[in-house]
Formats: structure tokens, sequence, C-alpha cells
């Protein structure tokens, strides 16, 4: 084996040692692996997602630089050498992506590339700069199907990182739902039951004779206030799923359809509403008074979230769900699912209000103006019946 040749694997040996337990700077570290091993004056790591490329690592540019380029795979399929390289040098090779971005407007004269795979896709692109022409040099195809073998390997780190948070973040939320819903069912029992006495009791004294107008009045406010927090009890025993039902095989398109003029009437001239319903929709077994709530209440919460005015939109469907698309109380029961999806051009929420949504109480609306129950009684709807909601 020549000498040169030895130490280089020696060298290249030593940088993937060096690799540790950081993704972000393990890619940082083979960005600048190869840009050296390949004589560079910089070296640059794209990662491609939803049509762009997003300059992930870097070496040999500013710490400020953050180019964003419009690009797809099929972009770099040209000017490709027999090992799989593309190469881009001369005056006119800046009007391709990235050379737009990373060659003409830094001053390089010339590049040469390789794209990432994963699972036979294309998931970003390792590039390598130059301010002089390129020369080919006999390893450099093979140094730059190492590296970006190894940059593919980091992604898969980071895809498994996000999921195994994501699924984490799923497991608290439902487990904090859990207990509230525990405690909030607990509550609402005693609580039914104190209100049982207090109407009973304001009730014998409205069917006594020869009251005055002043107790009468008094006695009639202690009904409706004890009506009104008996539906917030109701609601209450509906998030804690102790709420007795009556469930029947129902269409979603029916109990839209239905509610259609209800909702314009709620929701004001200033909301228009938008149907996109299947034509072929599977049945699902659920209470259709609960069903209209949980419809009712995203459209009343869509309201008070573009309060200028907007678009709401109510959409079903038939989906099959796998794995990660599902909802984390439904992922051992992947399959066929019916979809309801209500949309609105509202200014949306932020990840702090996100996290507490479904919370009962919970309200970001001004005090007296909303019992903060709507979202959670539609959480607790549809757990009952063996859904699920995702924001």
């Amino acid at each position: 084996m020549p000498e040169d040749t030895e130490a280089l694997l020696d060298r290249i040996n030593a940088a993937l040692h060096d690799l540790g337990p950081e993704p972000y700077a393990n890619i940082n570290r083979l960005t600048r692996l190869c840009g050296e091993l390949l004589g560079a004056d910089a070296s640059v790591y794209y990662r491609l997602e939803k049509g762009s490329l997003f300059a992930v690592g870097r070496w040999g540019l500013s710490a400020d630089f953050n180019a964003v380029v419009a690009a797809s795979s099929a972009d770099f399929k040209e000017d490709l050498t027999p090992e799989g390289l593309y190469v881009r040098q001369g005056v006119g090779h800046g009007g391709k992506p990235p050379c737009d971005v990373s060659c003409a407007r830094l001053g390089m004269k010339a590049c040469a590339g390789r794209l990432v795979l994963a699972n036979g896709a294309a998931i970003g692109l390792q590039c390598v700069l130059y301010r002089a022409a390129y020369v080919p040099r006999p390893l450099h195809a093979r140094l730059m199907i190492l590296v970006t073998g190894f940059l593919a390997v980091e992604e898969e780190r980071l895809r498994v990182e996000r999921a195994r948070l994501k699924l984490s973040e799923e497991l608290r939320q439902s487990q904090k739902m859990e207990a509230i819903g525990l405690l909030a069912g607990g509550v609402a029992h005693d609580f039914n039951n104190a209100l049982t006495s207090i109407r009973g009791n304001a009730e014998m004294i409205l069917s006594g004779q020869d009251l005055s107008e002043a107790v009468r009045d008094e006695a009639h406010e202690i009904v409706k206030a004890s009506e009104y927090a008996g539906a917030l009890t109701r609601q209450l025993l509906i998030f804690s799923r102790k709420q007795i039902i009556d469930p029947q095989f129902l269409d979603l398109n029916d109990i839209v359809t239905n509610l259609i003029k209800i909702l314009r009437r709620t929701l004001g001239e200033h909301i228009a509403i938008e149907l996109a319903l299947a034509e072929k929709l599977d049945c699902v077994r659920a209470d259709a008074g609960q069903l209209e709530q949980v419809v009712m209440n995203l459209a009343v919460n869509a309201r008070d979230a573009m309060p200028e005015g907007g678009r709401l939109v109510i959409e079903t469907a038939v989906a099959e769900m796998t794995g990660a698309e599902l909802p984390l109380s439904l992922r051992d029961r992947p399959g066929r699912y019916a979809r309801l999806s209500v949309s609105d051009t509202g200014s949306g929420m932020s990840p702090d209000i996100l996290q507490r949504l479904f919370e009962p109480f919970f309200t970001t609306k001004d005090q007296g103006k909303g019992t903060g129950l709507g979202l959670s009684t539609v959480y607790g709807i549809l757990r009952q019946v063996g859904g699920a909601i995702a924001v």
C-alpha cells in the first residue's frame, strides 16, 4: 500500500473514531472531513426537505452562512461523472441550485458533490467548493461515497431521536390527561350529588304557598345556577369518560350536513363555511348528540380564533393509518378510520397553549367569556367512543 494512501486511511479512521453522540456535531465533522480530503476551499452539507436545500453542516464558510435553496434531487442528476459525482465549473455554472448561492455569491469557481441517500431516496447533498478549477482525483468519488454514507447514518440517528422525543412527549401528555380525567370524574360525581340536594331544596321552596316575590326570585336564581353548574358537571363527566351514552352507527356526513344551518347562524356571516365531504364514508359507532357537540365545539373554537372573519373548512375522509401517523392512544390499533377535520384561517396557537389545549377549565378568553371545557369535552367524547383528536 503506498505511504500516502496508508496515511489517508489513518486520517479517515481517526476522524471517524472522533464522531460522538451528537448528530449535528458529527455532521459538521463529516462536512469538514470531506472538504479537507478533497482539497476544497469550503464544504457544505445541505439537507433536502420539501423541495428546498437547507445548509446544515458547513466548513470554510462564515458562521452565519445559512443558505436555503429551492431545489430537488433531479437538479443533481445532470453533469454526473461516471462515479456518480456532479461537477460544475466555469463562468456559466452558477445558474443552477445550490451553485447560485454557495458558489457564485461566495466567489467560488467550481463545485463537486454527491447526493446523500436513505432507502434509495435523496435526503441531502454533500458539496465541496473551490476558488479555482476542480481537478478530479482517483479517490475523490470513493471518499465522497464514504462521507455521504456516514452522513446518511447521522440523519437516521436524528430521525430516530426526533421520533423518540415525540413519542415520549405524547406519552407524558396522555398520562397527564388521564390523571386529570380521573380527578375530574371524582370531583364531578361529588359535585353533582351536592347540586342535586341544592336544586331539590330550591324547588321545594318554590312549591310552597304565600311566598314573597323576593324569595321566589331568589329560589328561581338558585335553580338556574344549579342547572348551569349541572351542565358543567356533565361536561366534566364526558371528559372523564363516565357519561352514559347511546352509541349508534352513524354517517359523519349526515351529522355535518344536519348542523350546517345551525352553524351558519351560530358562527355569523363574517365566517365562510366550506364543506369537503367524502362520497363513500365508513360509518362510526357513537352517540349522535355527542358527535354534534364535537362539531359545534370545534366550530365555535375556530370562530373565536377569527374575530375579524375568515374561512372554516369541515372535511370528512377515510384514512388508512399506521405507526406514527396514529395518535398515541390508537397506536396499537392500526387500520381504517373515518376522519373529521376542522381547519380555519385564524391566528393559530403558541406551543405553550398547545400543550394545555385539552385541560378542563383552561381558556385563553377573558374572564366570564368561556368555561374552558369546549375542547376538553371534545377530547373526552372521542376517547370514550374509541377515537382520538390531534392538532
